[in-house]
């Protein structure tokens, strides 16, 4: 059973502390894993050709936004991408000059990683209401090298929320299954539980509006999940088998 609802931003502030402890743990993960990100520069010897079984490391291309200006309130997604694909993924680091009025979602924790063989990865936004047009500085840093962009938060009243959807959330044999469809194609949809917990789940946007996330799960979930987006629509359901 599904049905969609509104975000509470007092919901959202009240978990805040939960997905602190959860971005410490991933960040000692991320620390941990970060050598594998490195370029590997070794092997080919003195411009030799890259056979050596090296790496080439990617350099940061662009951050674009969407919407490119955003009412304040409002949501916003970042998009930070490399000049070419990351072949063993990439931690990057995100700054906002002004994390007042547009700061990155408590569960990103400054923090983004791209997968291995990709070439850009998308950050939500967080805005909140101004009562001029304030321009913000959007910095990502990835490799030791930094690339930046402005977003302007204009003043007024904030859009209304995007429609989300869970069209299946199925739990089969240790497998589970959680698919979603949001009105805005240019969404991130994390998934939580019913007590407001971050779940550690991203849907991956597969494209029209439509989102998926698969993975192993030795039990049944026992509770619902809500799926929330960065731009103010969330939805929940209970499990099905």
């Amino acid at each position: 059973m599904t049905s969609t609802l509104t975000r509470s931003p007092h919901r959202r502030a009240a978990r805040l502390a939960a997905a602190t402890a959860a971005a410490a743990f991933t960040a000692a993960l991320t620390f941990t894993a970060s050598p594998a990100f490195a370029s590997g520069g070794g092997g080919g010897g003195n411009g030799g050709g890259g056979n050596g079984g090296g790496s080439v490391t990617p350099a940061l291309k662009s951050i674009t936004f969407t919407p490119a200006s955003v009412t304040g309130g409002g949501g916003e997604t970042a998009t930070v991408t490399f000049a070419s694909s990351a072949s063993q993924g990439a931690v990057v680091q995100l700054a906002s000059s002004d994390p007042a009025v547009a700061g990155f979602d408590p569960n990103t924790q400054d923090e983004a990683v791209v997968t291995p063989g990709h070439s850009s990865v998308a950050v939500a936004i967080d805005t909140t209401a101004v009562t001029a047009p304030t321009a913000v500085t959007i910095t990502a840093t990835a490799f030791g090298n930094s690339i930046s962009a402005t977003l302007t938060v204009n003043p007024g009243s904030a859009p209304a929320p995007d429609t989300v959807r869970i069209t299946e959330f199925r739990w089969d044999k240790g497998v589970q299954t959680i698919a979603a469809t949001d009105s805005n194609p240019n969404a991130i949809l994390t998934v939580f539980d019913a007590d407001g917990t971050f779940t550690g789940i991203t849907l991956t946007n597969q494209g029209g509006g439509r989102y998926q996330d698969q993975r192993g799960e030795v039990f049944e979930p026992d509770q619902p999940i809500i799926v929330e987006s960065n731009f103010g629509g969330s939805a929940t359901a209970t499990v099905t088998n």
